[in-house]
Formats: C-alpha cells, sequence, structure tokens
C-alpha cells in the first residue's frame, strides 16, 4: 500500500508489466519504479497537459502537415504491433511499444518539432486523436491514468474502457521508414555538432552524407531543421557516413545571434509567468540587420521591439507584457 500511495497504482502495475518476462522473477527496486514512472505515465500526462494547454486555440485541419501525416500513420502501425504481440501474450513487448511511441515518437519528436505551429493552433486536433487511441492501448496496462487521458482528450464513451480495441488500419510505411532515416541521420549529426563543439542554435551551411534513400522535400526539411543546416549534400566520397560544413559566415553567425536572443527572451517570459500567446515589449542590445530584427520580434512574439545599444553583444535588457 505504501507503494501505491507514493507512486500510483498505475506505476506499479507498469513497473511489473515492463521489468521484465513474465517467467522472471522479479528484482524489486523502488528507483526503477520511479524511473518507469517517470519514462511513462509522466510524460504520457505531460503530453496531455501540453494538448490541454492549446486546445482552445486548435484549428481544423485542411491540409496536414508532413509529421501529423507521419504520427498517424506511426500510430497505425504500433496500434497493429501492440495487437499482435498481445495475441501472442508477449505483455512485455506490447507494453514496451507503448512506452516507446509516447515517449520517443509522440513527446520527443512529434510533439517537440510540432510546437511552434501548434501554437497558432495547428495540429492539436491531431494531437487529441493520437491521444485517444493510445489511452485506448495503454488501457489494459494503465487503467487510472488511461481514464484520464481519455476523458480530457475527449472520449465519447462513458470510460475508456467501454471502448473497442482499435481496427487494423492501412498505413504509408514508406513514410515511416522515410521518418526512421531522417531521425537517424539526425541523431548523427548532433553527435558531430556536440564533437565540433558547435551549439545547434548556430546556423551551418550543410549536411553531408555519403548517401540516403530519402527524396521528399518536407522529410528533408524536418532534417535540416533538426540540424539547423541550410542543406543536404550527398558527397560519395566521403571516408564517413557524414560530416558537416562547419565554416560559419558573418551571415550565419549573425542568425545564430539571433537564435541565442530569442532562447534568453524565452526564458525572461517564463521567469515573468507570461503564457505562450501573450504579447510582449522586448527591448535588446546587439548590432542586427532588418531581417535580424524583424526574426527576433516574429520568434519572441514581440508587439514592440526596442535596440538600447547596438555598440554591445546581443542581450536581453527588459521584457514586459503588453
Amino acid at each position: 500500500m505504501d507503494l501505491f500511495e507514493k507512486y500510483g497504482a498505475d506505476a506499479v502495475r507498469w513497473y511489473f508489466f515492463t521489468i521484465n518476462q513474465p517467467g522472471d522473477s522479479k528484482p524489486f527496486d523502488a528507483a526503477d519504479l520511479e524511473k518507469s514512472k517517470r519514462t511513462f505515465i509522466d510524460l504520457f500526462l505531460n503530453t496531455l497537459n501540453f494538448y490541454e494547454m492549446y486546445k482552445s486555440v486548435a484549428k481544423k485541419t485542411v491540409r496536414k502537415n508532413i509529421l501529423d501525416l507521419w504520427i498517424e500513420a506511426k500510430s497505425a502501425q504500433v496500434c497493429a504491433e501492440v495487437a499482435r504481440r498481445m495475441d501472442v501474450y508477449d505483455v512485455v513487448g506490447a507494453a514496451r511499444l507503448i512506452e516507446d511511441f509516447v515517449g520517443n515518437d509522440i513527446s520527443r519528436w512529434y510533439v517537440r518539432r510540432s510546437r511552434e505551429r501548434m501554437r497558432m493552433g495547428e495540429g492539436v486536433e491531431i494531437l487529441r486523436k493520437i491521444l485517444l487511441q493510445t489511452a485506448i492501448l495503454a488501457a489494459p496496462f494503465v487503467p487510472f491514468t488511461a481514464e484520464i487521458v481519455y476523458r480530457a482528450a475527449g472520449g465519447k464513451r462513458e470510460s475508456v474502457h467501454l471502448e473497442d480495441w482499435p481496427k487494423k488500419q492501412d498505413y504509408n510505411k514508406a513514410l515511416v521508414s522515410g521518418m526512421d532515416e531522417v531521425r537517424t541521420l539526425a541523431a548523427r549529426g548532433l553527435e558531430l555538432r556536440a564533437r565540433a563543439g558547435i551549439k545547434v542554435r548556430q546556423p551551418l551551411a550543410s549536411l553531408m552524407v555519403k548517401s540516403i534513400t530519402v527524396r521528399d522535400a518536407s522529410l528533408l526539411d524536418i532534417l535540416k531543421e533538426e540540424l539547423n543546416v541550410k542543406d543536404i549534400v550527398v558527397n560519395k566520397k566521403l571516408t564517413e557516413d557524414a560530416a558537416l560544413d562547419t565554416v560559419i559566415s558573418p551571415e550565419l553567425k549573425e542568425e545564430g545571434e539571433v537564435r541565442e536572443l530569442i532562447r534568453f527572451a524565452q526564458d525572461a517570459r517564463k521567469k515573468a509567468g507570461l503564457f505562450p500567446l501573450d504579447m510582449i515589449a522586448l527591448v535588446i542590445t546587439g548590432n542586427f540587420s532588418s531581417a535580424a530584427l524583424a526574426a527576433i520580434k516574429k520568434g519572441t512574439r514581440a508587439k514592440r521591439l526596442e535596440v538600447a545599444d547596438t555598440n554591445k553583444g546581443p542581450s536581453i535588457v527588459s521584457v514586459e507584457k503588453v
């Protein structure tokens, strides 16, 4: 009972579902239980909280973003695979698949990559549908958490436990595999940035790769945005699988300073207790081009922008709600 009171019944259930195979002994560790709760249940509920933050500005989707199409395809793939594993009594495999979907696919990729457009209401309705479907998948494992998500996301039945199991659906396998390749290359590119000591906020000219099968421009745009590079270049003469062009031009340097300043402004907004849609009056220092100032104004949701000193380096002087 102490564990239930401290961590919740669902966290204990989830721990024993995912720790190891049913026939194996269960080496209990409270630290592992807490980690298990944090990597699935907490992330699931945090994603729900993100949806609730923007549901009031949700727009009807007319033309879906490539990320929306991908998460729908990925959800269909996961539903089919979870059902297959459950049918052969692979409970651990099914649970771990749901955990990976919530953590790596929904939270760390779809939501993170969609955060800016969701502030404008785009993709919020897609996220709601994905949360509903995932709640139905998770219901046999974490009944209370699934019920919370299901009701908050507008489930039509009285309870998630009265829902039918999701039916198998056709999905875009090429899109799923293409995004897998994009994510693999993104991880490699971020590793190269870390090795070179260059922050992601500093734009670079290109990522050079020895080979790539992805041809879809929208998927390549995601890779470029994730790595903050201007282009993806195929160079079959590379001795390794990928390499970064680390030469930083004055234009790229200014763009990096703009991104850094926007980050500082977002931190100041949070400290001031402002909401994402609040407009601000922003005072900065730094010598920026007119295009850079326009980007700062847009990226910080500043209604008014003033440069106090052009001789000093980029910094935030003040942030006020207007």
